[in-house]
């Protein structure tokens, strides 16, 4: 009897485990010659015309950019100069924005 027990629990663990996320997000990176500063103004600037941008501040001369109120996001930009990544779904209206500031 206490086989049949783990078994029956195995398999039911088995059945629970989420299955591998196939639309899982991948970073999207991009290269820029230009400052912290001039990409946060560009970024900000024109996001907004989008929907709300909120701008948090790190300590290590990094900032990241999040895209909140609109349909499918929000959507967040870790700008860390050289380097511009998108965190997490690049919103197709705004991928001509972003190209444009760096």
């Amino acid at each position: 009897m206490p086989v049949m027990v783990l078994v029956l629990t195995a398999a039911m663990l088995a059945s629970a485990t989420d299955p591998p996320a196939d639309n899982a997000i991948k970073p999207v990176t991009f290269k820029s010659a230009k400052t912290l500063y001039d990409l946060e103004q560009c970024l900000t600037s024109k996001l907004s015309e989008v929907g709300e941008v909120v701008t948090v501040h790190t300590d290590f001369g990094q900032i990241t950019i999040v895209l909140r109120d609109v349909p499918g996001g929000p959507m967040t930009i870790d700008v860390a100069p050289p380097d511009v990544t998108i965190t997490s779904r690049f919103l197709p209206e705004t991928r001509s924005l972003v190209a444009a500031c760096l």
